[in-house]
């Protein structure tokens, strides 16, 4: 069976500006907050947030042993 260019091609991604005030909580504590953050979609998955680290309260973090490839 033959594939079309079609089912070869890539889901588009798109990198803009997210025009307001991004705030980020766990369990109610506010950890993050920018009005710098970026906004990535790819295709039919879920919009992703990047925020600019030092809009980032990063002694409220702790590592992770998880990765992803």
């Amino acid at each position: 069976m033959s594939e079309t260019a079609t089912e070869h091609r890539k889901p588009e991604i798109s990198v803009v500006q997210e025009p307001g005030q991004v705030t980020v909580r766990v369990d109610g504590v506010v950890v993050a907050e920018s009005n710098s953050a970026l906004v990535l979609t790819e295709g039919r998955l879920p919009p992703r947030h990047y925020l600019p680290v030092s809009d980032v309260k990063m002694e409220l973090l702790h590592p992770t042993v998880l990765s992803t490839h």
